[in-house]
Order: C-alpha cells, then sequence, then structure tokens
C-alpha cells in the first residue's frame, strides 16, 4: 500500500505548497490586531479577472495549501515562503480566471477521462509522479492501494485530503493541456513565410551604402515640445502599461561592536580559554561555551589548516590553541579525542522489518558462523540487493554520528545491528580503508557583538537622522550628506517580500506599500538584520498608465531621435547618388560584402536591424529609397546577389515549424496572466 510515508519519499510535490498553519495563524493575528477591529472578509489583497481577493479569501487558501503540504512532507518549513506565497495566489488565478475561462470555452474533463487518468491509457502526469515502482515506471496497483485506504470506512482524514487535492491538480493539469494543445495545432507556418525565410537565409548580399549617423546631428538643432511629447505618449501609451511599485531611497546604521566592546570581549575569552585547558568533558564545555555547535568529525593532518594541522599533530605541549582573533571572531581549539581510523568504510546490509528481531538475531549468528553474507542479502533483505547487498565506500561523515563511530570502530568483517526507523538492518564492514591518525577538536567560536549601550548609541544616532530627515526627499538627503552616509535606491514590486541586501526587510516593504505612505514621507527607524534603517519614498506606479509627467523624461530622448530621422530624410531626399551623401558633414560611407538577412550584426553598419532587412528586400543595381534605420538615415545599392544553395524549402519549414511551436505554452500563459488583468497588492499585508 502506498501510505503517506511512501508519497513524501518521491521528492518534492508538483506543486509545493506554502508554510506552517501557525505561521499564517500569526499573520492572522498580528493584521486583525494592528487593524483595530477591520474586517479581514472586506480588506482588498488584489483583483483577478474582476473578482476582489479578500484577505481572508487569501489567508484560508495559504492556510489550506499549508495543511497540504505538512501532511505530504510530514513537515511545514517558512524557508520557502516566498515560493509557497505565490503558488498560493496561482491556485487563486487558476480558480478565478483559468477554469472559468476554460469552461466557458467548452473544455471539459469527463467522469469517464478523470478514471482513465488514473487507471487508463492517459495517466495523469500527477500521478504517475508520486506511484511509481523501482523501475520508475506508473505502479496502478499502489494508486488502486491507496485509493482503498481513501474510501475505508475508518479512513485517515490527511489521506482523504490528499486525494481530493491530488484529483483537483489532475482535472486542473487535464484542462490546461486540453488548452494548450489546441493552441499549438493553430500553430502553422505558411508556403509564403518558408519562400520568404528560404531567401533570408540562402542569399548574402554585397552591398554600398552612405548615410548620415543620428549622433552627426548636434541635439541642440532639433527642438522637442512639450506637444511632440504629448503626441507619442498618446500614440504609444500600452508602452507606458506599469504594475504596482514603489521606489525608496534608505541609510542604514550597521550595528557593530565598540571598541569598548572588543576589549571587554577579549577579556571574557581569555577566561574562557582558561577554563578550556583544564575541562575533562571538552564536547560538554564547548556546548556550553561557543556559538558554533560541537563538532564530531574526525580530521586526518591534511583536513586541517596548516597551523592548526602543525599545533594538533606536532610536538607542541600547548593544550589549547589560540584564541586566534579574526575580524570581528575569536577561534579557538583542544583536541577531543584521537584515534586510528579508516579514511573510509565499505559495508554491505540486510535491511528487515522492524518486526523481524528474530530473524535478524539468526541472520547475525549464521554470518558469525561463516555462512554467505551476500547469499543472505539475496535471500532476506526487504530492500532489492545488488551485488550482494554491497552499499560501496561510506565517509565517516556521511553516517549519523553513533552509527559512524560505531561502524568506524568495527573490525574488517564485523557486524553492527542497528534500528533505524521502521527497519532493522545488518551492516557488516567489508573492508577498511587508509588507516591513519585522525582527532576529533572541540572548537569554540566567539564572535563579538555590540553591546547593549553601543546598539542604544546607535539607536540615538539613527532617530535623530529620522527626526532631521523628516518633512520632504530635500531634508533627508541633507540629513544623508550631514552623516556622511552612504544612501541605497531600491525599487519595489508587489511580489517582493524583502530588498536586496536587506534580508528580514518584509516590514520595510509593507511600510512602502502602506496607503499612508506617500511621496517624501520619511519612515521611522526601521530594524532589519539587526542594523537600524530610515528610508524615503520617492515615488511609485500603481496599476495602469504611468502619468505622462512621470514618464516625459524617457520620452524625450525617443522623440529627438524621430525628429532627427524627419531632419534627416528630408536633407536626403532627392539625393541622386551615395556619393552625394557621402559629401554631407557626418556622413559615412562604405561597402559590405555577405550580408545575410539573419545577421544580428553587420560590420561599419552595426546592428542595425533595419538597414539589415532593406538590404535584403532592395533590388540588385538600384540605388534605394531613403533608408531611416536604427542608427541613422542611408541609401544603399546592392551590387550582388549571392545564393549558397545551403537551406531547402523542406529544412526551412521544419525549422520554423519548431520556433514558432518553441515558446507556445510561455506565450500563452502569459497570455492568459495579462487577460486576467491582475492587481496583486498580497505585498501590503503578507
Amino acid at each position: 500500500m502506498a501510505g503517506l510515508n511512501t508519497l513524501r519519499t518521491r521528492g518534492g510535490l508538483f506543486l509545493a505548497i506554502v508554510v506552517g498553519v501557525a505561521l499564517v495563524a500569526f499573520l492572522l493575528t498580528d493584521f486583525l490586531g494592528n487593524s483595530q477591529g477591520t474586517n479581514p472578509a472586506k480588506i482588498k489583497v488584489g483583483e483577478i479577472n474582476g473578482e476582489k481577493i479578500t484577505y481572508l479569501r487569501y489567508s484560508n487558501q495559504l492556510n489550506y495549501t499549508t495543511n497540504i503540504q505538512k501532511i505530504i512532507n510530514g513537515n511545514s518549513s517558512s524557508a520557502n515562503y516566498d515560493n509557497y506565497r505565490q503558488l498560493a495566489w496561482d491556485e487563486l488565478i487558476e480558480e478565478a480566471s483559468f477554469t472559468p475561462g476554460f469552461l466557458a470555452s467548452g473544455i471539459t474533463v469527463s467522469t469517464d477521462e478523470a478514471k482513465d487518468m488514473v487507471n487508463g491509457k492517459y495517466i495523469s502526469p500527477i500521478l504517475a509522479r508520486f506511484f511509481t515502482d523501482e523501475s520508475g515506471n506508473y505502479n496502478k496497483d499502489a494508486v488502486m492501494n491507496f485509493l482503498n485506504t481513501v474510501n475505508a470506512d475508518n479512513a485517515d482524514p490527511n489521506v482523504v485530503a490528499l486525494w481530493d487535492f491530488m484529483e483537483d491538480k489532475m482535472i486542473d493539469n487535464r484542462r490546461l493541456s486540453k488548452f494548450m494543445n489546441l493552441v499549438q495545432k493553430g500553430v502553422f507556418v505558411t508556403d509564403l513565410e518558408i519562400e520568404q525565410g528560404v531567401n533570408n537565409s540562402d542569399i548574402n548580399y554585397n552591398v554600398q551604402y552612405a548615410g548620415v549617423p543620428f549622433t552627426a546631428v548636434p541635439d541642440s538643432l532639433i527642438k522637442v515640445t512639450v506637444g511632440d511629447l504629448q503626441k507619442f505618449y498618446n500614440e504609444h501609451k500600452e508602452m507606458f502599461k506599469r504594475n504596482a511599485s514603489r521606489n525608496i531611497e534608505y541609510v542604514v546604521f550597521d550595528v557593530v561592536p565598540s571598541e569598548e566592546d572588543f576589549v571587554e570581549a577579549k577579556n571574557e575569552v581569555l577566561a574562557i580559554a582558561e577554563n578550556f585547558k583544564n575541562a575533562t568533558e571538552i564536547e560538554s564545555f564547548v556546548t556550553s561555551n561557543s556559538q558554533v555547535p560541537f563538532d564530531p568529525t574526525y580530521y586526518k593532518e591534511s583536513d586541517l589548516q596548516n597551523e592548526l594541522a602543525n599545533f594538533v599533530f606536532g610536538s607542541s605541549k600547548d593544550v589549547v590553541y589560540g584564541p586566534i582573533l579574526n575580524g570581528d571572531t575569536y577561534m579557538m581549539a583542544r583536541v577531543s579525542d584521537r584515534r586510528m581510523m579508516p579514511d573510509s568504510i565499505e559495508i554491505s546490509r540486510i535491511v528487515l522489518d522492524a518486526s523481524q528481531i528474530q530473524q535478524a538475531d539468526s541472520l547475525e549468528k549464521l554470518v558469525n558462523s561463516g555462512a554467505n553474507f551476500a547469499e543472505l542479502a539475496n535471500k532476506h533483505s526487504l530492500v532489492k540487493a545488488t551485488q550482494g547487498g554491497k552499499l560501496g565506500m561510506i565517509a565517516h561523515n556521511q553516517l549519523p554520528r553513533e552509527l559512524a563511530d560505531r561502524l568506524f570502530n568495527a573490525k574488517k568483517g564485523e557486524i553492527v545491528k542497528v534500528q533505524l526507523g521502521n527497519a532493522i538492518q545488518l551492516l557488516k564492514v567489508d573492508n577498511r580503508q587508509n588507516e591513519v591518525e585522525k582527532v576529533q577538536l572541540g572548537v569554540i567560536v566567539y564572535r563579538i557583538v555590540a553591546s547593549e549601550a553601543t546598539r542604544s548609541a546607535l539607536r540615538q544616532k539613527a532617530d535623530q537622522f529620522m527626526i532631521a530627515a523628516d518633512g520632504s526627499l530635500s531634508n533627508f538627503n541633507n540629513a544623508v550628506n550631514q552623516n556622511a552616509m552612504a544612501k541605497r535606491v531600491a525599487t519595489i514590486g508587489t511580489t517582493d517580500t524583502k530588498i536586496n541586501g536587506l534580508e528580514e526587510s518584509s516590514s520595510l516593504v509593507h511600510w512602502a506599500f502602506d496607503d499612508k505612505t506617500k511621496k517624501d514621507i520619511v519612515s521611522d527607524v526601521m530594524e532589519i538584520d539587526g542594523n537600524y534603517v530610515v528610508a524615503v519614498l520617492t515615488g511609485g506606479n500603481d496599476y495602469g498608465y504611468a502619468s505622462f509627467d512621470d514618464v516625459k523624461s524617457e520620452i524625450a530622448p525617443v522623440v529627438r531621435l524621430e525628429l532627427k530621422g524627419k531632419y534627416l530624410r528630408e536633407k536626403l531626399a532627392g539625393v541622386k547618388s551615395l556619393d552625394d551623401v557621402a559629401a554631407m558633414e557626418g556622413a559615412v560611407n562604405g561597402e559590405v560584402k555577405d550580408v545575410n538577412f539573419n545577421s544580428f550584426f553587420v560590420e561599419k553598419l552595426g546592428s542595425d536591424q533595419v538597414v539589415i532587412g532593406a538590404i535584403s528586400g532592395a533590388k540588385e543595381n538600384v540605388l534605394s529609397k531613403v533608408v531611416e534605420g536604427n542608427t541613422g538615415v542611408y541609401l544603399l545599392n546592392v551590387t550582388a546577389k549571392n545564393k549558397l544553395n545551403e537551406v531547402t524549402t523542406e529544412s526551412e519549414k521544419v525549422k520554423l515549424q519548431a520556433n514558432a511551436e518553441n515558446f507556445v505554452v510561455e506565450r500563452t500563459l502569459q497570455a492568459l496572466y495579462d487577460l486576467s488583468k491582475i492587481e496583486d497588492w498580497r505585498v501590503k499585508y503578507f
């Protein structure tokens, strides 16, 4: 039967989801406590396809997926919180947008089809990932056994919940798969595209050119008016569609130890070192005095740094190595144990069920009496034995400490019997490799930290900065200059939960998106990563189109180039020869050979794709019309077209079809997200 333990060994779920229930409960409690009774069922954290997503609805989704994750993996961790919160959001997008759209399009999954996904011809990849045999093949019997446990009268609620989740995901996955297949089937290339593709790939051009680059036209010659900018904005408004974001500037008051802290730490470390010399229980002493846990590993001389190795394996009469100060950290060490040990050992094993204690004892006696271990492993081991149960060479640090000590102290041929989990294992030491002297070290690490007095002084300095900076960006900048501080800049998106360089900075992100935080507002002093941070909001966008005022500085260089193009087109109008163009001020001219339509870069002309396209469409030995490219305005004369005969119609068809299909899924998913009209304001609360 495939139980939960079996499923957990399959590696992460196709949809690894969310942190612990306790964390969600904490977030919800914290929010309600700070919102003075605000109803979480009315707080909007986003909108999907016109449907309002409330704080409570998202919290419930996060809670549900948390439970599923806990069932699958046996625990829930906050380590991947950023990924998990996004996956919970994706579930709501599926529910509010994708699924209704698929159903409205007639894309459904019938009852018979759902059964087939479990036990038929077209197995769901969701199930195939969980229920596999040792060869990696789908195991229908394991699925049926699991379903029997789901349908039993006394079924474990967790098992039932897990199956319900799998069923939902199988249906969602199949609907999406059908939709993607429809899109892919609609992607094809025409005969005209193939013909053009062959010409583009199979012809090289020799071309003479003359033109004037935009850089040859002084900016002072081109007048850009507000009307020009407004016209460009109106005609290209989609270019300025924005997701919500916030721009901040901030300073960090690094909390570091003072000189007094170093002096105090030195005295304390010297006292620890003196006691370390006389300690009899080294591991206990290290555990009580070091900021790093005791390391049980045994090291040979070549494993250690030269100075430490010379101390440990040399003739020094000192008991303790150090203390040594490196930066803000002291280190000292003492030998905890010394013994002759192999670098690694080779072992074989027989695995039995935990209930088979008597059989384990009998097999141990048989081996000790001379029976062949490999034959017994092949016959009795519950884990398929290869080469008589051999596991190969294993290093000391690859095993749990207690087991490693027992095995590495065992003689060649000796049997070690252990119970691990729900199994009893008979482990036989087949070989001990490279016996050398090794030591186990008790290492004390003492990192000097800022004292409360130091922290208090820095906090006072940060408070004074915040008071001086309050009121405006100008005040903030003045405070930065007066305190000779380094100002940092960040743009925060709605999916961000922290700021680069500040690990635990969610409070700063929430502040930036808070409805009360307006432009030029300065934050209170925040404690982040043990340091003090003060920030100011300098700008940002909400969902929709950026205003003309916000983007006109972006538009100006583009419009200036457009006006330069117009100026040069008019200047070159009526020109009869390349020589006439070449004689103009700032002009460039020359000849290039073997230009191909698919070329990205052309010598002398650079990467101007417009000009390259114009070359491939020009008639041979006929002066082209004025061509406005990305870098300037040119006249062209194609002097030769050389057919390569390297591309066939069939090869081009295969290439174009593959190119067309390559990004179908990615682009289709992006289109679905765009059509869902998503607003994501979770960043204010989560």
